[in-house]
């Protein structure tokens, strides 16, 4: 049977085998007798000036991207091929001193995603699995089809049109850089998963697509305990039944409709009194025929601080092997056509301890690769209540594969301040920060790995 093996897969798979046992060897002495090598420093653990919650630290992560603003032009052949280059090291690594781990995961991720004949095949090719997705990128591009990453698993086909409209899906790059690109999204979200998922069966599952387990209402009833304010909610859609707070709907001008297990806003309406519907029945009627067998949530429209107009701050934050619960980053989408920061213009690194806006987040993906910056030192009040509560809200989940977490904001007038909107287990916004720089991946591997 062995024999009937290439001679390729064999040498390949020996030579896995040997360097995993020198790599695991050398490990197990080098930390029997206390040595270790720190290639990126200890990680910064400074409480936040003005924060209330002592346990907060501030790990940014993204710190090139705050420096290199000028020196490294985004989404070019070069940096593509710079950022792959990371993936490869990174598969290259982990294949060496997590063979068994990566094999196992490796099976269940495109099991998951492409079938059970993908996830054998890919354990079989395991060591050329990156070439395979190459082809498998290139056939893409040749076909003029999207990508396993780009079309989404949790999006049928009603919702491919509203999903290509995004401003995250917009590739505006010419057709080389085009395709390496979405071959990028494919390995960097195959590496991600392994490093902030783990080879967990039922992680995987709920990546690919939303249950019970990380719905819109367990991340609603999450802040709340957290002490965030989120959108009043005005009623539950489950099916083809309407259980809601009448008077409540009366009072409001205008709702939204979010589909339960969706994500980026796909399925969500903003329906107006006066023009989409006059009362309950009307508002009934809608739901039935858009949202038939699907559970919504529906609730009040909240409106931005004027001056800021609509924006979501994304609050990025992950869990390190020790248990704490750690900042990373707070990016800002503004200047939006809609009534959704899915079709923002402008997105900015926000400067953790005094809420302004100081760098671009063109590095980001390439529809802001040459996005106009107006908004930077803009400031965002109210930031450091906002962290509190969505480090104390990670802190709570139950889940120990929920390692990184990525909450939506919304600076709002008044005393409260700001509201949340959700939260998100975070491996498509991490990703793009881990296989960033060489200095990220090692320090994300050093500190904030989930194994």
């Amino acid at each position: 049977m062995i024999s009937d093996v290439p001679d390729f897969l064999l040498s390949s798979y020996k030579a896995i085998i040997l360097l995993s046992v020198a790599t695991n060897t050398l490990h197990s002495i080098c930390r029997y007798f206390g040595i270790t090598f720190d290639l990126v420093g200890a990680p910064r653990r400074e409480r936040l000036a003005g924060s209330t919650d002592e346990a907060l630290v501030a790990h940014q992560i993204n710190k090139d991207t705050t420096q290199d603003q000028v020196s490294r032009p985004w989404f070019t052949l070069h940096d593509i091929g710079y950022r792959l280059g990371v993936v490869g090291v990174a598969f290259a690594y982990t294949i060496i001193t997590r063979p068994l781990s990566l094999t196992y995961y490796t099976y269940l991720y495109n099991t998951t995603h492409y079938g059970r004949v993908w996830g054998y095949l890919s354990v079989i090719l395991l060591p050329f699995w990156p070439a395979v997705l190459f082809l498998k990128a290139v056939y893409s591009f040749i076909t003029n089809k999207k990508t396993a990453f780009l079309t989404l698993n949790n999006c049928d086909d009603d919702n491919k049109d509203e999903l290509d409209s995004m401003v995250f899906f917009t590739d505006n790059l010419p057709p080389l850089q085009s395709m390496l690109h979405d071959y990028l999204q494919m390995v960097m979200s195959y590496m991600a998963n392994f490093y902030i998922l783990g080879p967990s069966a039922i992680a995987i599952r709920t990546m690919y697509w939303d249950t019970e387990l990380t719905d819109k209402f367990f991340w609603r009833n999450l802040l709340t305990e957290a002490g965030g304010r989120i959108p009043k909610e005005l009623g539950v859609w489950k099916g083809n039944t309407f259980t809601m707070d009448k008077k409540a709907v009366e009072e409001v001008e205008e709702v939204l409709i979010k589909v339960t297990d969706s994500c980026l806003g796909i399925g969500d309406k903003f329906a107006v009194r006066g023009k989409d519907y006059e009362s309950t029945e009307d508002l009934t009627k809608i739901l039935k025929e858009n949202y038939q067998g699907k559970t919504c949530v529906v609730m009040e429209v909240v409106k931005p601080l004027p001056r800021l107009g609509v924006h979501s701050l994304d609050i990025l934050t992950a869990r390190d092997p020790n248990g704490h619960v750690q900042l990373l980053d707070v990016m800002v989408w503004t200047n939006t056509t809609t009534k959704s920061t899915h079709s923002a213009s402008e997105c900015y690194m926000l400067d953790v301890e005094d809420g302004t806006a100081v760098a671009s987040g063109r590095w980001y993906c390439p529809a802001y690769r040459n996005a106009p910056t107006p908004g930077l030192g803009t400031t965002y009040p109210e930031l450091h209540r906002a962290i509190d509560i969505a480090v104390r809200a990670h802190a709570a989940t139950p889940y120990p594969w929920a390692t990184a977490v990525g909450f939506d904001a919304m600076v709002v007038p008044g005393d409260e301040g700001f509201v949340f909107f959700e939260g998100n287990i975070a491996t498509s916004r991490l990703q793009r920060r881990i296989f960033f720089s060489f200095t990220n991946f090692l320090y994300y591997i050093r500190y904030l790995r989930c194994f």
